[in-house]
């Protein structure tokens, strides 16, 4: 049977990657069923947006055979037109204090798709309001916000969440006291780990007191209560402890 490696500008990386995602001959290599292929590669770098698409290393222009090299091309334009949300909508979960005021705050940021309140990292199983308020479930009031990468960065959201709580603040933010109300970054994946970590490192020197935002892999999260959902477009006057004029105009929807 032929090889990857034995055609020319395939390196050792390459067929690996390659055959991660079923391509293991130049016939399969050449099939244009298998231009759906490249798109699973994408899935191994990060920061996926048009321009890196179209120039990942090895993927278009590493190739030198013209037809694959056009044929993926127009079949990944196609699919990031067709696929933009699954590509770009990203999720990160926060915790600052009360969650009305986080969530609403989030929601009025440019870049921002959508925003659901609820509790995470707790030990109780469907945990309710009460439950969480009387602190014996463990869990934090915390706000799920999916936004597009392309407008709004992974960072910006952290730069957002530190303006409005005190990082060093353990369990009380504004009036609220408690471990339910403790601040948080809940993240998914070992990348966004790193990127949390190294934000914090950066920010550290701001501040007096020692950061104590709690940074864990994100455990469960479940919706609040549909009254909770967006409460302060329900109740604009209602309580909040966060200050929304801390967004700057050029960040508002």
């Amino acid at each position: 049977m032929n090889r990857l490696r034995d055609m020319r500008n395939i390196s050792q990386d390459m067929e690996r990657k390659l055959i991660e995602v079923g391509i293991e001959t130049p016939e399969e290599l050449y099939n244009v069923g298998s231009c759906r292929a490249w798109i699973r590669l994408t899935k191994l770098y990060p920061d996926l947006g048009i321009n890196k698409l179209m120039g990942l290393e090895g993927a278009i222009e590493g190739i030198r055979w013209p037809r694959l090299r056009i044929l993926t091309r127009r079949y990944l334009q196609d699919f990031y037109k067709n696929h933009y949300r699954e590509i770009n909508m990203k999720k990160i979960v926060v915790a600052g204090g009360c969650f009305w005021g986080v969530e609403e705050y989030f929601r009025r940021l440019k870049g921002i798709e959508s925003t659901r309140v609820g509790y995470a990292q707790g030990h109780l199983a469907d945990p309710t309001y009460k439950d969480v308020k009387a602190q014996v479930s463990g869990h934090a009031e915390v706000v799920e916000v999916y936004y597009d990468r392309t407008i709004i960065s992974f960072e910006k959201i952290l730069e957002h969440l530190f303006r409005i709580i005190d990082p060093t603040s353990l369990n009380k933010q504004g009036e609220d006291e408690g471990t339910s109300y403790r601040t948080g970054i809940y993240y998914e994946t070992d990348e966004e780990l790193n990127r949390i970590n190294e934000f914090i490192n950066s920010v550290k020197n701001n501040y007096e007191k020692e950061i104590v935002v709690e940074v864990e892999k994100l455990d469960k999260f479940f919706d609040a209560e549909e009254y909770h959902q967006k409460y302060l477009v329900v109740n604009p006057t209602g309580y909040c402890h966060v200050d929304f004029s801390k967004i700057k105009d050029e960040e508002l929807k």
